[in-house]
């Protein structure tokens, strides 16, 4: 059988030249500091993600206390419904296409989810 194309693999994962390496829910941000990254087997060059820099670190933080503030008031079970749509979804579904963007809230105050429209 024949060794997969790593340009195929990384195309199949959403991986591209350059990849944010810093996310607030689905907002990337850039630095313009990269890291590179390169395959063990042969030392070749597989992609670039950017680096965080303190402002954006301090932003992400910001950002998962105040999830953290409404997700505190879900109740159990409908964090569990949530939970296992996405690991039953995203076991069988590209990542970008189902985790990245699998639901949005309806009426915060309720907590009811629904699936989001791309």
């Amino acid at each position: 059988m024949a060794q997969p194309n790593m340009k195929t693999v990384l195309d199949s994962f959403g991986i591209q030249a350059q990849n944010a390496g810093t996310w607030i829910g689905r907002r990337s941000l850039l630095s313009d500091q990269w890291i590179s990254s390169s395959s063990p087997v042969d030392g070749g060059h597989i992609a670039q993600v950017s680096e965080t820099t303190t402002a954006q670190y301090h932003e992400v933080i910001e950002a998962a206390q105040a999830a953290q503030a409404v997700w505190r008031d879900v109740p159990a079970q409908s964090a569990a419904k949530l939970f296992a749509f996405l690991v039953t979804n995203c076991a069988s579904k590209k990542m970008h296409s189902v985790c990245w963007y699998p639901m949005k809230w309806v009426n915060p105050t309720k907590k009811v989810w629904v699936k989001s429209k791309k």
